[in-house]
């Protein structure tokens, strides 16, 4: 499922909510995101729906993924190394309107960085 559709295909912000909201419903908890599905608009439109619902962000599993560049040029903005692994993390709370993710999954494997900078990297917040 596809939250947002910014790239011309997906779901629009109602129709998003409405499939979350009939998902969790059902019993189902755990939602999973990433940085770069629908440039962050996926996790916009999640966080904006757990917005002032306290009790059903405790219930329920976010993850969210990292990796993804969203900001051109910059060689810190995506990739596993600790800057980057900092910042996305933060962009992406931001944008989900939330203090911390259950799961955080890299979403690719980064030839560039030490797998020893990614790993020493946790417990960030």
């Amino acid at each position: 499922m596809t939250f947002g559709d910014d790239a011309g295909w997906g779901t629009g912000e109602e129709e998003s909510t409405a499939i979350l909201a009939h998902y969790l419903e059902l019993g189902r908890n755990s939602v999973d995101s990433a940085n770069i599905y629908t440039n962050g608009h996926s996790e916009k439109i999640i966080g904006d729906f757990f917005a002032g619902r306290n009790a059903l962000r405790d219930r329920t599993v976010i993850g969210t993924k990292f990796f993804a560049n969203l900001h051109l040029g910059d060689p810190n903005g995506g990739g596993a190394g600790r800057k980057a692994l900092h910042r996305q993390l933060e962009e992406s709370l931001r944008r989900l309107r939330m203090d911390y993710v259950d799961i955080l999954w890299i979403h690719n494997w980064d030839q560039g960085t030490p797998v020893e900078e990614t790993l020493q990297t946790r417990n960030i917040r």
